[in-house]
């Protein structure tokens, strides 16, 4: 498994998808997840093509109770620029539609 810990670039498309909807994560840094973040999760969720999980995952993460993998296309690098705004909005509008129906479905919102 690769290691990271990196920052993430201000123009990565992924960060102007997300700061389009007033999310700014582009002074985050990219950090590996060990066992002991594992363990002290109620849940871990990759969000990656099932044979990228496979292959790049720590056996420590697949193995686990709380791993869960949801599967949305990776079009980094495979799609041309005028193209890549609307796939990666795509893929957030995915990803929030799934975090949604986790906290519905586990009454983890709560006022």
């Amino acid at each position: 498994a690769r290691k990271y810990n990196a920052t993430i670039p201000k123009k990565d498309p992924v960060v102007k998808s997300m700061s389009d909807i007033g999310i700014n994560f582009s002074k985050n840094r990219i950090k590996q997840v060990n066992k002991e973040m594992v363990e002290n999760a109620d849940m871990v969720i990759a969000i990656m093509k099932r044979e990228r999980a496979e292959n790049d995952l720590p056996y420590y993460i697949k193995s686990s109770q709380k791993f869960r993998l949801w599967e949305i296309e990776d079009v980094s690098g495979k799609i041309k620029r005028d193209l890549a705004d609307e796939k990666y909005k795509k893929n957030r509008e995915k990803i929030r539609s799934m975090v949604r129906e986790l906290v519905k479905k586990n009454n983890l919102w709560k006022d």
